[in-house]
């Protein structure tokens, strides 16, 4: 299986209200580019410079995958073994591997 295709944005932020305990939520909603379906949420706590710089990360995620992939394939051509650790990296995120 794969990711959704990006890229990916986040949305405005929204709010959800926890039925048990009555509080409300800050997050934004990240979703793959013509998409109406969430990927994921970041939910906001007490640091919302946190959320945002998590919600960035996580909406350019698609893109660094890419960019790690052609970097690797570099590095490989130019050192023998070079690109090993980050390979392993990117079958993770690819989920083509146990670790």
């Amino acid at each position: 299986m794969s990711h959704t295709v990006g890229p990916w944005a986040a949305a405005d932020a929204e709010w959800i209200m926890s039925q048990r305990t009555g509080m409300g939520f800050r997050y934004f909603p990240v979703r793959g580019a013509g998409q109406t379906w969430d990927i994921c949420n970041v939910f906001a706590d007490e640091d919302d410079d946190e959320m945002l710089a998590n919600v960035r990360l996580v909406s350019v995620a698609p893109e660094l995958l890419e960019a790690c992939k052609e970097m690797a394939g570099i590095l490989h051509a130019m050192v023998k073994g070079g690109a090993d650790p980050y390979l392993d990296v990117i079958r993770r995120a690819e989920g083509r591997s146990d670790a």
